[in-house]
């Protein structure tokens, strides 16, 4: 819970601290995830993903998808006589994320792979106890079931005819096909799973308390309001579609989620080990111990942020 200790920890990642997680965390996310990854190999997986979800893909491609995808969803929300917006936020975000990855048109298919997703979270925050009828139990045969799909789609590509990279699914599968590739099957389908889930899971929460947080606070929600009004205003078309420089002049929007991000700490812990004896303050931290982070005890440190229990939008107009 010291700030000090945090951005050492961060800072010398890899040489006297690596990434760890409970044993039941990596069974829901399997041995081969990105997560139990370290040094180059850690880096190789994370280029992939930046290469699908990287600044030139998201000007050119996600943000188009993922306005058209959230105008659909927001009209099919009137006909309904309320909404839990938990809920249809992650779907929404589900149905963007999986288009991209493994080219899964959500609106055509029964929603099991969705549902698979929504048990796998509840079972994560449960003991993990695998017997029949617990949340991790549910969680685990989640787990199965989409793994099987996941197989299902890498042998039908695998034997498929090579085409031209479309999704990330395709891109793992030319990584493989490489002669000196870094990636197996197994891997690639960790990762196509831990991705699916890491990128509804973390936004549709924090959408969700943004919602709440601008709801509280009428001035912010004004503001936030005569922004996307104004740019609306300045198009030949009111209702053409976003355009990368209009997303990048969305300054107060860009404080409203630094804010709501502080506040909200979508990873409300992160485990480290150490890998070495570390001395610290006086304090040694034995080779082996595992670390917790506790990001609140910095974002909400009344000597970094005045009233730091605020959703104050504006002070990042000076801290920016």
């Amino acid at each position: 819970m010291d700030k000090e200790l945090n951005n050492l920890v961060f800072q010398r990642e890899e040489k006297l601290f690596q990434i760890w997680y409970p044993e039941s965390v990596m069974r829901i996310f399997g041995a081969d995830s990105i997560i139990s990854k370290l040094g180059s190999f850690h880096r190789h997986m994370r280029s992939l993903v930046l290469r699908l979800f990287g600044p030139e893909n998201l000007r050119l491609v996600m943000l188009h998808d993922a306005q058209r995808t959230v105008q659909t969803s927001l009209l099919s929300w009137l006909n309904q006589p309320s909404v839990e917006l938990k809920e249809a936020t992650a779907s929404m975000i589900f149905s963007i994320t999986s288009k991209r990855l493994i080219s899964y048109d959500s609106s055509n298919s029964d929603g099991n792979l969705w549902k698979q997703y929504d048990a796998l979270f509840q079972g994560m925050l449960a003991f993990p106890l695998y017997i029949p009828g617990t949340a991790f139990y549910k969680c685990m045969q989640g787990r199965k079931y989409v793994m099987k799909i996941l197989r299902k789609m890498l042998d039908e590509r695998m034997r498929a005819p090579h085409r031209e990279s479309v999704d990330f699914l395709d891109l793992l599968i030319d990584d493989l096909k490489e002669e000196k590739h870094l990636m197996n099957e197994k891997i690639a389908l960790d990762l196509l799973f831990l991705l699916l889930f890491a990128g509804f899971e973390t936004t549709s929460s924090a959408i969700t308390a943004t919602v709440k947080l601008l709801t509280d606070n009428p001035k912010a929600l004004q503001e936030l309001t005569e922004e996307h009004e104004n740019i609306r205003k300045r198009r030949v078309d009111p209702d053409s579609e976003i355009t990368w420089e209009e997303y990048k002049s969305m300054k107060f929007t860009s404080h409203v989620i630094h804010e709501a991000l502080r506040l909200i700490n979508i990873a409300p812990i992160m485990f480290r080990k150490a890998t070495e004896d570390v001395h610290v303050k006086g304090y040694i931290i034995p080779k082996g111990s595992k670390i917790m982070i506790n990001p609140s005890t910095v974002h909400l440190d009344p000597t970094i942020y005045q009233d730091p229990n605020a959703f104050n939008p504006w002070r990042w107009k000076i801290l920016g």
